[in-house]
């Protein structure tokens, strides 16, 4: 399989937020962030996590951004974000390439959101709704269980469903 180069990978980014804007939508507070450091997001413009974890991402690419404007220009512009995700309740934060220094702070900053609610930055544990394993505090954990709660309700009452 051929790799899409970065342009390709923006172009296919805009389409997918114009076709589902109520997915992409609780991560535009990230799009500041993005804006503040465009040479490390060339190949995607999109923080996929919640705002519970702006400041240790902020603090990440802060960090990361003036290590990399350290470095001879041919490494310079070989390191730019090539993914954000959570997953298992911590942040994953891929780069296209990196450093040692990169690679230890990428590794704290990934510590620092196992123990950081992820929907609002309180402190946090990993705890699990629907199988879905995601670091939170108390009060955000109980508002999740209560929306997978009113989903489950929704979908036992939903008329196709009740007829079986």
């Amino acid at each position: 399989m051929m790799e899409m180069s970065d342009e390709e990978l923006l172009k296919k980014e805009e389409e997918f937020k114009k076709k589902y804007p109520d997915i992409y939508s609780p991560y535009q507070w990230a799009d500041p962030l993005v804006a503040k450091y465009p040479n490390l997001f060339r190949r995607t413009k999109v923080i996929p996590v919640g705002i519970g974890w702006a400041h240790i991402i902020e603090s990440l690419l802060e960090i990361i951004d003036h290590h990399v404007s350290t470095l001879p220009l041919e490494q310079r512009e070989k390191i730019h974000v090539a993914q954000i995700k959570e997953k298992f309740g911590g942040l994953r934060f891929y780069l296209t390439d990196d450093t040692p220094y990169i690679q230890g702070a990428i590794s704290f900053a990934s510590l620092m959101s196992e123990a950081t609610c992820e929907d609002c930055g309180a402190p946090g544990i990993k705890k699990s709704v629907s199988s879905w394993i995601k670091c939170r505090c108390n009060v955000c954990y109980l508002k999740a269980v209560e929306r997978q709660k009113e989903e489950a309700l929704k979908y036992a009452t939903h008329p196709k469903k009740a007829k079986k």
